[in-house]
């Protein structure tokens, strides 16, 4: 569950909204480490650009209802599906 994890952001911890990186940083921020050490795991072409403009690396996991219509070649990675992330 969300238990598991350090940080849990959304759209309401923001003013700026995915292109924009300001919930990227500002989940940095919190769990204080350099953007730079950070990964983003994105299933759309806005979420990835905001990844990449807070100077994280990005890995894409087109859905299928992404896959087709998003562009994902600024992501560093694209996999098929998040297993792919622990394998």
């Amino acid at each position: 569950g969300l238990d598991d994890f350090d940080c849990v952001l959304s759209n309401d911890d923001v003013t700026k909204h995915k292109p924009d990186p300001e919930i990227y940083l500002l989940a940095a921020a919190r769990l204080g480490v350099p953007p730079s050490a950070c990964w983003v795991v994105e299933d759309t072409e806005p979420g990835v650009l905001a990844g990449r403009a807070a100077g994280m690396r990005v890995a894409a996991v087109p859905s299928c209802y992404t896959r087709q219509s998003h562009d994902f070649s600024a992501a560093d990675t694209i996999i098929n599906n998040i297993g792919e992330l622990v394998a």
